[in-house]
């Protein structure tokens, strides 16, 4: 017998997962979303397992771009009569956005218990969108490389101006006025917490409650509607003494019990596995949106930057797109992560450390007990953070005079130190050549979200500067020839204040100013 000899074994495959139908994708159109629903039969009893089943389709795009983008297990459920009702139909969907324009083709495949199949090609086109017919939140939103900012389909700037929301309501009626409340303070980002709509696994760790998926998908229809982005944060909760998050606690330790800290949970490979597979479904069922801004993995948790480095790796292998990963920095855990690209930090003394350690982008949320107030929004990008959040949303300009929301207006008259008069200024926008002014708006966020996005972020440095001024905060927001110059004055002390603000200017040339409150928007002088 030759024993040098190579061995040949003949397998026969016995099964595996059938595909009968896929649909073909009609009237797509780039970065907008397109759906394919795949009918399959084959060997398993829970589809929410990967281990079990699994459906995934190669998307192969013009200029040879292709991706991997994984299907999920859909159960139809309709909103009547103030409840969520099933339908009874259920499969497999497969969503994502294509990414140019041109032929497409779609190579769906699978395996189950018994053994592996694929579906024969599904071709399609994809059209471009005419300028004037994108939608509010048209394209993804990705950071910029080595800068602290974000761009919109690698094109326009994306500055964050937000509300960072304690709770979710379960409806969709309420979901709905809750989105359209947050665009008409005029914010362009909303911070949710995921774990409070009903979005956790079941005890047994490979289900998910249907309803709360299709809350989910009412809130990132309604914000593309609307033009806001999510941030989605996926993990939080009262915690006990142990500093374990509720959302967590039905995860597994190594010993086959639940974990009872923060460490069990990092440290154990099973939780892990789980947690990846939360990932997968929730990423397959929700990147298709543009409106979906990012995930942040924890709330009121810095988790290790290993951890992350391993779980944000899984998204970006699952998502088309750069999609934001946000995640808490402290100063116990000031190690960056790898794949990590927005830093959650809770005050500007924070902000300033991450600036010495990383050019990444950064927003600061403020504390529980902090209200929503827009002059703290102001301190957070002057301080130099990437955009501004608040707690909570604005309702009225009314409640911004009562609740110290808004800046006051002081009656008193400036000048530069050229000598020109001016009127008391809360934030003034200076160009060179005379460029047009920003629209005047009535609420004090979309003041402020006019105000940075005048600014090329993208393209250009941005740093902000303390200027030298009689008002207890002034600061100015630097990008090339274009200042965005916030200065918050104090009334009860204003007959003793001098009338005059030294401006930095960066270049020669001519500016023109106009200075406009920074609650109402309205022009002043």
């Amino acid at each position: 017998m030759n024993l040098g000899a190579p061995l040949w074994m003949a397998t026969a495959l016995v099964g595996g997962i059938t595909f009968q139908k896929a649909s073909t994708p009609q009237g797509a159109r780039v970065h907008l979303p397109v759906e394919v629903r795949i009918q399959a039969s084959g060997n398993w009893t829970n589809p929410y397992d990967p281990n079990e089943v699994s459906v995934s389709a190669r998307v192969v795009g013009s200029r040879e771009v292709a991706a991997d983008v994984p299907a999920f297990w859909f159960e139809e459920f309709e909103w009547s009569d103030g409840q969520w009702k099933a339908t009874g139909e259920s499969g497999w969907r497969l969503r994502f956005a294509p990414w140019n324009a041109g032929g497409y083709g779609l190579f769906v495949r699978g395996f189950d218990l018994d053994g592996a199949g694929d579906f024969p090609k599904v071709a399609f086109d994809v059209r471009t969108v005419p300028k004037e017919s994108e939608p509010p939140t048209y394209g993804f939103v990705e950071p910029v490389k080595d800068r602290p900012a974000f761009t919109v389909a690698r094109r326009d700037a994306f500055v964050p101006v937000g509300v960072y929301l304690d709770s979710l309501p379960l409806t969709p009626p309420d979901i709905r006025r809750l989105v359209a409340a947050v665009q008409a303070s005029g914010a362009n980002l909303m911070s949710v917490p995921l774990f409070e709509a009903g979005w956790t696994l079941e005890p047994e760790l490979l289900s998910y409650d249907q309803q709360a998926a299709h809350r989910l998908d009412v809130l990132l229809e309604a914000a593309q509607e609307q033009g806001v982005r999510v941030l989605l944060r996926l993990e939080g909760g009262s915690q006990e003494g142990d500093g374990l998050p509720a959302s967590l606690r039905a995860y597994a330790g190594e010993g086959g019990g639940a974990c009872k800290t923060l460490d069990d949970f990092w440290a154990s490979l099973r939780s892990r596995q789980v947690y990846k597979k939360k990932l997968r479904y929730l990423l397959a069922r929700n990147a298709w949106r543009s409106s979906l801004f990012g995930v942040q993995f924890f709330e009121g948790v810095a988790p290790p930057s290993w951890w992350l480095d391993e779980m944000a790796q899984l998204v970006y292998n699952l998502h088309p797109y750069l999609v934001v990963q946000a995640a808490e920095r402290s100063e116990e855990s000031p190690n960056d992560s790898l794949r990590l690209n927005l830093a959650i930090l809770s005050s500007a003394a924070d902000l300033r450390r991450w600036r010495e350690r990383s050019k990444k982008p950064a927003l600061i949320i403020p504390k529980q007990s902090e209200t929503a107030d827009v002059r703290q929004a102001w301190r957070d990008v002057m301080a130099g953070a990437s955009g501004a959040m608040l707690r909570g949303i604005p309702t009225s300009l009314e409640r911004g005079f009562q609740g110290g929301f808004g800046v006051p207006p002081i009656h008193r008259a400036v000048s530069f130190a050229g000598g020109s008069a001016v009127p008391p200024i809360h934030r003034a926008v200076s160009f060179a050549g005379g460029s047009a002014v920003p629209p005047i708006r009535s609420s004090p966020l979309a003041t402020l979200r006019d105000a940075l996005h005048e600014l090329p972020w993208t393209t250009a440095p941005v740093d902000a500067q303390r200027i030298e001024s009689p008002y207890p905060f002034a600061a100015a927001l630097l990008s090339d020839s274009r200042v965005v110059l916030y200065v918050e004055g104090a009334p009860e002390v204003e007959s003793a204040l001098p009338q005059t603000i030294r401006v930095p200017i960066r270049r020669d040339g001519t500016y023109e100013a106009q200075w406009t409150h920074a609650l109402t928007g309205e022009p002043l002088g």
